[in-house]
């Protein structure tokens, strides 16, 4: 085992942390009498420092930079320093509209027209098919069908919001029905808008309130 060093030797060293690489394992800057003074382990376990610290800086500081943003005493998403929302501010991120036919059916050639509105009137989706020509037998059930999302909502200004079902027959068509909406969000929550009753060549439009 070689000599104790010196207690300068070993701050000259400390400083001098830099690797000739060109594969002989030298520091860079070190007088060889220095290093004689050294056992080999000692070199060696310098070289595994330097080599470790530079590969672990990038990760450490990606790790951290995806760390847990702690922000209005609680905790928010694990993304890269971006909150997620909830609660009233949560967005409107999809609109599933499901259909019912009760004991009248809807004919091939009756046409539909579903759109949601928020709290104002403002249309926030729509339906993108007509199902014309689809016949809707007696006891069917057809969906979820997902609404085009037209424009930003969120979960307050949804609060009764409105799920409209316009027909549009050729005919005398009554179409009894029941259709069940759900409003999904960023936060996992979510609302309804259902409804029960008849659409027809009178009855041309039906309702549903979002709650």
């Amino acid at each position: 085992m070689g000599a104790i060093p010196k207690s300068g030797d070993v701050g000259w060293a400390r400083r001098s942390r830099s690797w000739t690489g060109d594969g002989s394992g030298r520091v860079r800057g070190v007088d060889p009498e220095v290093r004689a003074r050294r056992p080999c382990w000692y070199w060696t376990f310098i070289r595994g420092y330097e080599v470790g610290r530079k590969l672990w800086k990038p990760v450490l500081g990606s790790l951290l930079a995806l760390g847990l943003t702690v922000s209005g005493g609680g905790i928010a998403s694990a993304g890269v320093g971006e909150a997620k929302v909830s609660g009233q501010d949560a967005a409107l991120t999809k609109v599933r509209i499901t259909f019912h036919t009760l004991d009248d059916d809807k004919d091939h050639d009756t046409c539909l027209d579903v759109n949601v509105t928020d709290n104002t009137g403002r249309q926030i989706g729509h339906l993108d098919q007509d199902f014309c020509p689809d016949q809707f037998p007696d006891g069917d059930v057809d969906g979820p069908f997902t609404l085009t999302l037209l424009a930003g909502a969120t979960w307050e200004s949804m609060r009764n919001g409105q799920v409209t079902v316009r027909v549009s027959p050729d005919g005398n068509d009554h179409w009894n029905l029941a259709f069940y909406t759900v409003l999904l969000f960023s936060d996992g929550d979510r609302r309804n808008a259902n409804y029960t009753g008849q659409a027809s060549h009178i009855n041309r439009e039906v309702h549903a309130e979002v709650v």
